[in-house]
């Protein structure tokens, strides 16, 4: 997949984020404000599930970065100490560009930015949500 503009990439992310997390309440996506410490092309977009009480449980935030012609997936979650509150995240997903359907190459992996995404919230959602997660770590699409 190759975006040519920002607004190609965005067009795409919002597109899979209708289709796979907007469709499915509680969940929500929304644009997060650029972070200073990220780099100057990147799109940022924040999803988590209808918040429990005053914050969400846990949360991801994608992030496309043009310029490395990847997606960054994070995990963020709280834990409540003694003393007080820790929000922790976690190591990122890279999914790049290059990866995602539609490829040139014959033999494609046949798998969308939506089909991560799919994935990585249905493990959220399973009955031992705060017991499981989805381990970051261990998803590759190649």
């Amino acid at each position: 997949m190759h975006f040519k503009t920002p607004e190609e990439c965005r067009a795409y992310v919002e597109a899979e984020l209708d289709r796979v997390v907007r469709s499915r309440p509680p969940w929500q996506a929304r644009t997060s404000p650029q972070s200073p410490d990220g780099p100057a092309d990147a799109l940022s977009w924040t999803i988590t599930p209808a918040p429990e009480k005053r914050w969400p449980a846990s949360w991801y935030e994608l992030e496309a970065r043009l310029g490395a012609a990847e997606f960054l997936l994070w995990f963020g979650n709280h834990q409540v100490g003694a003393e007080q509150l820790s929000w922790i995240v976690h190591p990122a997903i890279h999914v790049a560009f290059k990866d995602l359907w539609p490829r040139s190459d014959v033999l494609a992996i046949r798998f969308s930015l939506g089909d991560v995404l799919q994935e990585v919230i249905g493990s959220l959602e399973s009955p031992r949500q705060y017991l499981m997660r989805f381990e970051m770590n261990t998803f590759s699409l190649t």
